[in-house]
């Protein structure tokens, strides 16, 4: 089962960051399906129309019993990684590695950054050269990440990066009630609908809000 929570900093200047749990990811500019929404922003006319060229679900990454699968959902544009087409159908399996270019419909470009692809299975997707709902999306596969959250320079995006046990200032668990969320000491669990406020040293406070469903 997949689910969802955002990071919504207090501080407007910054755009939230997504983190995404379970064996599946969606792509594609169904706000509501879809765990990256591919619109092309800021919303104007020439943005909307090539947003309009990618399907409503249009890619799925995947973790199989065997290892990392990405699949096009039978896109009208087609999905390509590094620049090779990725069949519909099975997919094509993923052998994880830093900065690999997933594309949708060929003008949608994402950057895939797997940071522990033969452990805990977590990847960070940045959108390339467009604007997105959600600037940088964290997936994890598996059952725990921890992270550190910083603000990237001045681009006005949160950035977080895994790191280890004792330097973790969130970490986010997959439990038989639910994600546990812990930081400074604290911890609850976070069901769809739910939000929590922490602080963090660096950006201050971030509202952690679990999407329904």
């Amino acid at each position: 089962m997949t689910s969802r929570i955002d990071l919504i900093p207090a501080d407007r200047s910054l755009l939230p960051v997504r983190i995404v749990t379970g064996p599946q990811l969606f792509l594609g500019r169904n706000r509501e399906v879809c765990d990256l929404v591919s619109w092309f922003l800021p919303r104007d006319k020439p943005n909307d129309r090539e947003t309009l060229k990618l399907s409503q679900v249009h890619t799925l990454l995947e973790r199989r019993e065997d290892g990392f699968w990405v699949r096009d959902m039978d896109s009208a544009s087609g999905t390509f990684l590094d620049g090779g087409k990725v069949p519909a159908g099975d997919g094509l399996r993923l052998r994880p590695r830093h900065d690999q270019v997933l594309s949708l419909g060929g003008s949608y470009r994402v950057c895939l950054d797997w940071v522990s692809p033969l452990g805990g299975g977590t990847c960070a997707l940045i959108p390339l050269a467009s604007g997105s709902a959600f600037r940088h999306c964290w997936w994890m596969a598996g059952d725990h990440m921890g992270l550190s959250i910083r603000k990237r320079g001045e681009t006005g995006w949160l950035q977080a990066a895994e790191c280890s046990p004792a330097d973790e200032e969130l970490a986010v668990r997959r439990t038989g009630l639910g994600l546990a969320i812990e930081w400074g000491g604290s911890a609850e669990i976070l069901h769809g609908g739910a939000s929590v406020t922490i602080t963090l040293p660096e950006v201050g406070a971030i509202t952690l809000h679990a999407a329904k469903g």
